[in-house]
């Protein structure tokens, strides 16, 4: 087995079930060979609580949420409450506890608006969730190829934003957000959000990995609205939530 990075983050997280008993060599490395006295670590080894997933990710502020977990040696179905009583927008995080120790931290983001679960199927515009604004839904792309279709309500001149978050709650999925008409047509969109100023990157331009989707546009007429969710690599399974 091996391992580089875990998911956008630079440090690696090794799962592997063992064929057979015996002896075993880890090894550990700079990933380009390099080595100094400040190349320092910590390894965690062992049959250890790993949570690869956790869903939802996150609830209103206030108001009492128990999220499901999945991952490595968690002993069965494993839940973990959230405490919800932080402001809205703001991301916490929690250990798991279980009886070999506590697992890996697992962020949330406390909310201020309803709270929504996607419900499937809802991959056309026929068969569209349609929502109530302000709200936020608690989704997930579960299958390669997934698309989630949300139906709204908007007035010419309105300003619509959709913001999802999924990378900054240690999702895998890297969202792609579409805003259609009633004929298809993509009103706006965008992949990963970058701050600017003008025409101007403040940020990395080159580094696309790890940023959610911001998208805020003003709508053309009046009408029926509807906000596409999909993995911009085509990805997708139950690990893959959003916001």
């Amino acid at each position: 087995a091996y391992a580089d990075d875990f998911r956008d983050a630079a440090d690696p997280v090794l799962h592997h079930v063992l064929p057979k008993d015996g002896e075993y060599v880890l090894e550990i490395r700079d990933a380009v060979y390099r080595g100094r006295e400040d190349f320092v670590y910590r390894l965690a080894l062992g049959e250890l609580p790993f949570v690869t997933g956790a869903f939802p990710l996150g609830g209103r502020a206030g108001e009492p949420v128990t999220a499901s977990l999945s991952g490595w040696n968690l002993g069965g179905e494993a839940t973990v409450p959230y405490d919800t009583a932080g402001f809205p927008g703001e991301i916490l995080a929690v250990s798991p506890p279980f009886p070999h120790g506590p697992a890996n931290s697992i962020p949330y983001q406390v909310g201020a608006f309803p709270e929504v679960p996607e419900k499937e199927p809802n991959d056309t515009q026929d068969g569209a969730q349609a929502l109530e604004l302000p709200a936020t839904v608690n989704g997930r792309i579960g299958l390669p190829g997934d698309v989630d279709l949300f139906k709204i309500r908007g007035n010419r001149g309105e300003t619509v934003v959709a913001e999802v978050t999924a990378r900054n709650l240690q999702s895998p999925l890297d969202a792609l957000v579409r805003l259609r008409s009633a004929t298809g047509e993509v009103v706006a969109f965008n992949d990963d959000a970058m701050e600017k100023r003008g025409d101007l990157h403040l940020g990395l331009g080159t580094l696309t990995q790890g940023a959610d989707p911001f998208l805020e546009t003003v709508l053309p007429a009046d009408g029926d609205y509807w906000v596409e969710i999909t993995d911009a690599r085509r990805h997708g399974g139950t690990d893959h939530a959003y916001r």
